[in-house]
């Protein structure tokens, strides 16, 4: 039992650890120590023809080692949770400060409504891993909830403002495109052979601009209205061919009319 004693921890060794780190083999000794008053107390226990008194006496002194390690092992693990929550509570500061960062970074390369979805989801888990290595500190818990609330808030905000500027530019697309369309009539109507027609769609800047507005606005969702500019412009394609052919069986010029080997004009 006195070496026993001897291997009890001192409690200033406790009180006066300035890391959890250090406090890890005060609790290394403690666990082999109570491993050691387990086994003396089977002993003793078995002691059946030992003096009743004797018995007694070093049952007592095992008690008493027995309750110095409790309350040794009770000031550890109050020292050990204050250390941490001071340890943790400047890590944690500082992951915030990284959070704050990375909300801004994934707020600013949100440009599709796509991209605000991985971007809240990979700040979620971002979060989420914080809350596993400090949920167990109450205010630490609720500082993260918070931050997940805002990160939602931030981000359906984000949302709302990319689908507000990607209506505002699929609507001026859509004009821009009707516009040009609007003018195709009457510039075929100064075309006069098919070959100049193709010719004319296959290599008009206009046409071809709007082709490229029109494959935007499918890439920003109006696949409706890029549809029907498409079909639009197919048809307006379609009418200048056959008007071609009309003007050809009423003449040349359209100024004149051919029925058979006789032209009137």
């Amino acid at each position: 039992l006195v070496r026993l004693f001897d291997r009890l921890p001192e409690l200033a060794a406790v009180e006066q650890a300035r890391t959890s780190a250090a406090l890890a083999p005060v609790g290394e000794s403690l666990d082999r120590l109570a491993e050691s008053l387990d086994g003396l107390s089977a002993l003793i226990a078995g002691f059946e023809h030992a003096d009743a008194q004797q018995r007694a006496d070093l049952l007592g002194a095992t008690s008493t080692l027995y309750a110095d390690v409790n309350r040794i092992r009770a000031a550890l693990r109050t020292r050990r949770d204050a250390l941490l929550e001071q340890e943790q509570g400047l890590e944690f500061g500082a992951q915030l400060t990284v959070l704050e960062q990375s909300l801004v970074n994934l707020l600013g390369r949100c440009d599709t409504p796509e991209t605000a979805d991985a971007g809240l989801a990979q700040m979620l888990s971002q979060i989420e891993q914080l809350e596993a290595r400090f949920g167990e500190q109450p205010a630490f818990l609720v500082e993260l909830t918070a931050r997940r609330e805002a990160a939602l808030d931030a981000f359906a905000a984000r949302r709302e403002q990319i689908a507000g500027q990607r209506d505002k530019r699929a609507q001026g697309l859509k004009d821009a495109v009707a516009r040009v369309l609007d003018g195709v009539p009457r510039r075929l109507s100064k075309i006069t052979a098919a070959e100049e027609l193709h010719a004319f769609f296959a290599g008009d800047s206009l046409v071809e601009r709007a082709q490229r507005q029109i494959d935007e606005l499918r890439g920003l969702g109006q696949a409706v209205a890029a549809d029907e500019l498409a079909s639009r412009l197919k048809s307006l394609k379609e009418a200048g061919l056959r008007d071609l052919r009309d003007r050809a069986e009423l003449g040349a010029s359209g100024e004149s009319l051919a029925l058979g080997t006789q032209r009137f004009t």
